[in-house]
């Protein structure tokens, strides 16, 4: 019988129960020398090193912090509301560890917690099908040696490493391929069969004007962006979406009203004053986008939208 997999929340942190991939990596110190700033990590937490850590003791209560216990140290800033929850979770993780090991980990158990450790340094996984792995994540988080990178809690930002996870790092990179990948195809499409859609589109994003331009010209320029390390993601995103935009006839219309706004702007026959957009001293809206939306919307006779098209035709044809 396959075990069901379960999202488990330790120190702000979800890890999945079982078959989650989580690597440690190092966190950035900015108070560190400029050049291990520049690598984003610790002062000593190079490749090799590697820290031993213990679950504490609670003198207060005569028993180790294990976060097995509504009355653990560790557990104090859970919710009341998901205390019980949070607690089924933490001790299914305990008893795959004591069944694997045979052992007790009950907080007064001297013996087993005196002797027990886990290790961190970077690059190390922890696989949580494996109990040993999954009870060592569960102390390291939750005794606040790692976090997530994005971590928000000043407690927990403490940590001198984060966690990733591996899976949804991959799965994200593919998301990503595919997205580029998916661009290029539409891109060759458009190039070779509607080179004025491409046209209208690639005005659309802001790229300027490609009428009149030779395809060789135009294609290696919209590749590098798709494949441009910072942007390239979001450009074929948006690519893609003004292209399917581009095939609505509400979508056709905001695309063309646009272009040829812009041109008007270009021309001077429209102006940009304090932020927003007027002709001969009338408020138009506060951007291009708004002014293209009000025409779109508009179906009164002899209202702003023609009156818009009239400025067009007049200067753009």
């Amino acid at each position: 019988m396959a075990t069901k997999k379960a999202t488990v929340t330790i120190a702000n942190t979800e890890i999945v129960i079982p078959e989650g991939i989580y690597e440690v990596t190092p966190k950035l110190d900015r108070s560190a020398p400029n050049g291990m700033v520049k690598e984003g990590t610790t002062k000593f937490l190079h490749v090799g090193n590697k820290e031993v850590r213990a679950v504490p003791y609670d003198e207060s209560r005569r028993a180790f912090d294990t976060g097995f216990y509504a009355q653990s140290a560790c557990n104090i800033d859970i919710p009341e509301n998901k205390l019980k929850e949070y607690l089924a979770d933490y001790n299914a993780i305990r008893r795959k560890y004591e069944a694997a090991f045979n052992v007790d980990c009950s907080e007064t158990n001297l013996e087993f917690w005196d002797t027990y450790r886990y290790e961190i340094y970077t690059n190390k996984t922890f696989d949580t099908s494996d109990p040993k792995d999954a009870f060592d994540l569960f102390h390291a988080l939750k005794q606040g040696k790692l976090c997530n990178k994005d971590e928000k809690d000043p407690t927990l930002q403490k940590a001198n490493y984060n966690i990733t996870n591996k899976q949804a790092v991959k799965t994200q990179a593919e998301e990503r391929a595919k997205v580029k990948s998916d661009a290029i195809v539409t891109l060759n499409y458009l190039a070779t069969k509607k080179q004025d859609k491409l046209t209208d589109i690639i005005e659309y994003m802001g790229l300027g004007s490609t009428k009149g331009s030779e395809i060789e010209v135009v294609l290696p320029m919209i590749t590098q962006q798709i494949f441009n390390e910072q942007v390239g993601y979001d450009f074929s995103k948006k690519f893609i979406e003004t292209s399917t935009l581009y095939d609505t006839k509400t979508g056709l219309e905001k695309i063309k009203f646009f272009n040829e706004l812009q041109k008007l702007l270009a021309k001077g026959k429209i102006e940009r004053k304090a932020g927003a957009i007027y002709h001969e001293g009338e408020l138009l809206g506060n951007n291009i986008r708004e002014v293209t939306e009000k025409i779109i919307k508009d179906v009164t006779e002899d209202g702003f939208r023609n009156r818009m098209e009239s400025l067009i035709e007049k200067y753009n044809k």
